[in-house]
């Protein structure tokens, strides 16, 4: 049974132009409604929490590691670490990029001592539909089950400072379990390019978080989360092989306000498909949060491997702006844990004959479908007169067809 996925044919541009326009329309009445979710700022490094669908990009098997530290006051800091698997969804000869599915954990802590806690999974699907030869539009939805706690065993009362802080008194209070679970659902669309090389020249979606609007309520009377919106994009607009700049930005449609993150990184190359199909770099970015925070980042890329970091600066003048809005990231990747698609890369052509293009080791190859076979022609011998031919002395004469006996 054939399962090779039909190409469509659609006018590049104005599909772009319809797709930005649709998800403007339905999401205009959403903005209203916005509420804060916590994000990283190497946000391209962390697709699960910015776009469901993302993670189809570059049909890679991967192990990532997202840590992030942020302070909000005297010896207190928001902390966020986020693990995440994913598994790419090829075709039969692992060589074509259909989808990818993934699984995250999440682990939040705020407060002095991790006074406040949040723990969760969350698992990822994606489906990649191709549009054009090198041109996806990918579907993604995201479901997962989170718990938020308060650590009482750190809260401290009166009766705990009589010569001074006695940590093992008594706290002689009747303080209540302060626990809640909550479901999500999520879900984002992807309208991106990917070439030969395994590398996205360019590439704009929407994720859509909490639409189920889960209540995080330790008590009785509900407390709903609104639904997020987040936009985000990025522009190879320079590439001369050895150096290349890709502006890229990300929306987050809070109430009541907005935040958006705006920039680009700028990288320098340095091999030429001699460890892989997909070029290793270094990278230096900058971007700058209308929340007035700058965001200074550093990555390094290689076949297997990718490490990242940045940090955040507050631009505000106030001083306990400052204290809340400084942060340092970390985040790693191991990618291509398995050979499966290390050194062999396809994309189907839409020249309607199931054309493809493979990549192994760093040489582009046309495989045409069905293979043309041809059979050699029946030889016959000659005859008597063709043989008396042959043994005579011709002699060719110059732009004249006759043959001529010397």
């Amino acid at each position: 049974m054939n399962w090779s996925l039909k190409i469509l044919k659609i006018n590049t541009l104005p599909f772009l132009l319809g797709f930005i326009s649709f998800w403007v329309i339905i999401l205009l009445p959403l903005y209203s409604c916005v509420a804060q979710i916590s994000h990283f700022s190497q946000f391209y490094y962390a697709p699960t929490l910015t776009n469901p669908a993302s993670i189809s990009l570059n049909g890679e098997m991967s192990a990532r590691l997202n840590i992030r530290n942020q302070r909000i006051g005297a010896g207190q800091n928001y902390s966020t670490a986020l693990f995440t698997f994913i598994y790419p969804l090829l075709d039969e000869k692992k060589t074509i990029n259909r989808g990818a599915a993934s699984l995250s954990l999440l682990n939040e802590t705020a407060g002095a001592n991790s006074l406040l806690r949040t723990t969760g999974v969350l698992a990822t699907f994606a489906y990649n539909l191709q549009v054009e030869n090198e041109l996806f539009l990918s579907f993604g939805l995201q479901g997962g089950y989170f718990q938020r706690s308060i650590n009482t065993a750190e809260i401290r009362t009166e009766s705990q400072y009589l010569d001074g802080f006695d940590a093992s008194a008594p706290i002689n209070e009747k303080i209540p379990v302060f626990r809640s679970g909550y479901a999500l659902v999520n879900a984002g669309m992807l309208f991106y390019k990917e070439n030969l090389r395994q590398e996205v020249p360019y590439y704009l979606g929407i994720g859509l978080y909490y639409l189920n609007k889960p209540d995080l309520s330790f008590y009785n009377q509900p407390s709903t989360l609104p639904i997020a919106t987040i936009f985000s994009g990025e522009l190879k607009v320079f590439d001369n092989e050895q150096f290349s700049i890709h502006p890229n930005f990300r929306l987050i449609v809070r109430e009541p306000q907005t935040a958006a993150n705006i920039g680009g990184l700028g990288r320098y190359y340095f091999n030429n498909f001699d460890e892989g199909a997909r070029r290793s770099f270094v990278g230096a970015g900058i971007w700058y949060n209308t929340a007035r925070i700058a965001v200074f980042g550093l990555q390094l890329e290689k076949s297997n491997y990718t490490f990242g970091v940045s940090y955040d600066i507050s631009l505000a003048n106030n001083v306990p702006s400052r204290q809340i809005s400084n942060a340092v990231e970390v985040s790693f990747a191991w990618r291509n844990i398995t050979d499966r698609n290390k050194n062999k890369r396809a994309l189907p052509l839409s020249n309607g004959n199931n054309n493809r293009i493979e990549f192994v080791e760093g040489t582009q190859i046309i495989i045409r479908q069905p293979i043309e076979i041809i059979t050699p022609q029946k030889v016959f011998p000659l005859s008597d007169a063709e043989k008396a031919l042959f043994d005579e002395d011709l002699l060719f004469e110059e732009e004249k067809t006759d043959l001529l006996p010397k």
